[in-house]
């Protein structure tokens, strides 16, 4: 062991900037714990009782720093044999133990504080867990690069010693600046460029909830935004002031999306490595996230029709432990060529074409369930807002769901059109591929050894017309085949079954 190995095998202690940091976190979770309590005294007040308030901030203040510095002292980590330890805890000591074989990857994150002081957080992710297992909440940052290096180079001793020289051996090669190539940067004109024509679903999703949170404290606070509603005209609650919300919805969302881009992918540098890929991204945080090739189980890419027009996509390298880990654990690419995506795939799959893959269509039923619903859905919408305003309590809001009415009615059958169209399938000896999406595209590939599980479901519309819905589940989460004919899918599956059993390459 190397003399910088054996500082690890002492218990050790993360830098003082952990104290911060922990602090920081247990603030913030008082703050999510009281935040009602504190809204209601800042708009109502409470006349001879802010001394009382102040006494009370100043106390848990105190009780919070207090723990900060207690929690600092009481946390360790160290190697032990073939182990990661880590123990912490004030009242009830907690002990963490982690074979070196079950560690999955290893990431390192950098804040604003972190980056003032030169130390990051280290995050290690393991098999079987939904979380991350140790969290190192401030380490130097040499320290965190040998730590992460004795870590993934004793993981490859371990495997070799336990399943001797006839297993297949994953080689852990450190890059050095000579050995790692850029694939691409993304430039601040085409990180607003990705900002502006990407999905603005979830900023949709922000505004309705914060509209929601809005009225819920304007009736608190006595204020019936309803009734202004009702004393508006009817002329003024016509398409027009919808077509302006409409308006104002759209730059909203916009700006958002814009500026949730800019912050989470500021400075995204996409780079390939001996044994895998790295990105690195973040204007407050700052995320270096490895996915080795062994780890990737599937790469996906997609785009929307406002990136078709600038032929840029969303790239995903799909790897394990990212289905209980959300997309933290994969490599998220926004604004990436179709020419960076080729050489991803040859990388990874140098000796496949996927342009050779006979491609098959679901069956029409598919479409047709979903525009029956689609259209069922349009119709209670506009019937209840016409005809059943003493429902809302406000002619404003009875127009506004029956013009959500017409416009899922025109819009969703569309879209289920487009999915038909769209949504295909195919395989080749090694790889399966899925296409689909909408009014943009989206394409999903994967090794076939890779799948773990694979279950076919059918409902009772499509117990009658003899469709089944394939779903194959690997380490990343799962993909679905809808709608397709019993012969189809017992071939799929009997062959996917007979691939996994007689494979006898390593799935990660």
């Amino acid at each position: 062991m190397k003399k910088s190995d054996d500082q690890f095998t002492v218990p050790q202690r993360q830098s003082y900037v952990a104290i911060l940091q922990i602090l920081y976190k247990t603030i913030k979770i008082i703050v999510k714990m009281i935040w009602p309590v504190l809204l209601l005294f800042i708009v109502k007040g409470s006349k001879g009782k802010s001394d009382y308030f102040l006494y009370a901030t100043i106390g848990i203040a105190l009780l919070v720093m207090i723990y900060s510095i207690i929690n600092y002292f009481k946390f360790v980590f160290y190697v032990d044999k073939d182990e990661l330890i880590q123990e912490s805890g004030i009242i009830g000591r907690k002990k963490i133990s982690i074979p070196f074989d079950r560690i999955q990857s290893i990431n390192l994150e950098q804040n604003m504080i972190h980056r003032m002081f030169n130390v990051v957080k280290l995050k290690i992710d393991t098999a079987g867990t939904s979380k991350k297992e140790v969290e190192i909440d401030a380490i130097h940052r040499h320290t965190a690069e040998n730590l992460r290096s004795l870590l993934l180079a004793s993981k490859n001793k371990s495997k070799t010693k336990e399943h001797g020289d006839n297993v297949w051996k994953e080689t852990v090669i450190e890059p050095s600046t000579s050995s790692v190539r850029k694939i691409m940067h993304l430039s601040p004109w085409q990180l607003v460029k990705a900002g502006l024509v990407e999905n603005h679903i979830r900023s949709l999703g922000l505004i309705i909830a914060s509209g929601f949170w809005l009225m819920s404290e304007l009736d608190d606070l006595g204020i019936d935004i309803r009734e202004y509603g009702d004393r508006l005209p009817i002329a003024m609650v016509g398409l027009s002031i919808l077509v302006g919300l409409m308006i104002f919805g759209l730059v909203v969302l916009v700006l958002i999306s814009l500026v949730r881009m800019v912050i989470v992918n500021f400075d995204l540098s996409f780079l390939r490595t001996p044994s895998g890929f790295k990105i690195t991204k973040g204007l407050f945080t700052r995320r270096s996230i490895s996915a080795r090739d062994i780890k990737v189980q599937s790469v996906a890419w997609k785009d929307n029709i406002l990136q078709k027009l600038i032929g840029i996509y969303d790239l995903t390298l799909r790897q394990a432990g990212m289905a209980s880990h959300n997309e933290e654990t994969g490599i998220h690419i926004p604004g990436i060529g179709l020419q960076h995506i080729k050489y991803v795939t040859q990388e990874l799959y140098p000796n496949e074409d996927f342009t050779s893959i006979e491609m098959h269509r679901v069956s029409r039923s598919w479409m047709n369930r979903k525009i029956f619903f689609s259209v069922l859905i349009a119709i209670i919408f506009i019937i209840a807002g016409y005809f059943s305003q003493h429902l809302f309590q406000s002619r404003l809001t009875s127009f506004f769901v029956v013009y959500l009415g017409i416009f899922i009615l025109l819009l969703f059958p569309i879209k289920a059109w487009l999915a038909y169209k769209k949504t295909s399938f195919g395989h080749n000896a090694e790889m399966l591929r899925i296409n689909g999406g909408e009014f943009g595209d989206r394409s999903f590939i994967s090794p076939i050894y890779k799948t773990q599980v694979i279950k076919l479901s059918q409902s009772p519309f499509q117990r009658a017309r003899q469709l089944y819905t394939l779903t194959l589940y690997n380490a990343s989460g799962k993909v679905s085949i809808p709608y397709i004919p019993l012969p189809t899918a017992w071939h799929l599956t009997n062959f996917i079954a007979h691939k996994v059993e007689t494979d006898k390459r390593k799935w990660m």
